[in-house]
């Protein structure tokens, strides 16, 4: 469910709340196990200084996580008709619907004042790039989704000061992103909730007791 949240005065409008379900979303669902797994070892937060990212290194992870139950998983797949971007992770179970990943992880090279390289920017290209055609070999009845893990609670809300939050802004004029009933954000790790994890942030004294997920079904 949308909500709103009010901190200091300033009132930030959420998008829907809703956590993947470990009968129907269980890539998912997996995929926020082992990344709880990894925080609560501090790695995340470990690597989320490093520059260039943790992206690859958490993809691999989750892979690997999922490779048991879908031993055709797959990394860096050219599955997109007319096309040479990869798909982060792909599976093609004989039978089965085929499952789609597209995974973005904040790191410190997005900056907090920066739309072009914030998180939901980020997000918004993953979810355009998932709603294209596929070539014919990976075509047919399929899940598609596109993900951002973060630590900053701001990327979980329509509109704030910080440039790179204006979800609205970025998907205003695009007729693909079907934000208001497709896009979604849970907590997955840590338990402060959101409004005084905001509050953390706005202070200018940012940690990340929090994990969320945000995710977009296409």
């Amino acid at each position: 469910m949308n909500r709103s949240v009010t901190v200091a005065g300033v009132t930030y409008n959420m998008f829907a709340e809703a956590k993947p379900n470990p009968f129907t979303d269980l890539h998912l669902y997996n995929i926020c196990s082992e990344l709880m797994t990894l925080q609560g070892t501090d790695k995340i937060m470990k690597a989320f200084y490093l520059q260039g990212g943790w992206e690859a290194w958490a993809q691999v992870e989750c892979a690997l996580t999922l490779r048991p139950s879908h031993p055709s998983i797959k990394r860096e797949q050219a599955i997109y008709n007319n096309s040479t971007d990869l798909i982060d992770l792909w599976i093609q179970e004989p039978g089965q619907s085929k499952v789609g990943i597209e995974m973005k992880c904040r790191n410190v090279n997005f900056g907090l004042e920066n739309s072009g390289t914030g998180l939901p920017a980020q997000v918004l290209e993953d979810v355009v790039k998932i709603q294209r055609p596929l070539k014919t070999i990976y075509a047919g009845a399929r899940r598609m989704f596109a993900i951002g893990v973060t630590g900053y609670p701001l990327d979980c809300v329509w509109n704030s000061t910080h440039n790179e939050s204006k979800w609205s802004e970025a998907h205003a004029n695009n007729a693909l992103l079907n934000l208001n009933t497709n896009l979604k954000w849970c907590r997955f790790f840590g338990n402060r909730s959101i409004e005084n994890d905001i509050a953390q942030f706005v202070s200018g004294h940012p940690t990340w007791t929090n994990l969320y997920l945000i995710w977009y079904e296409a």
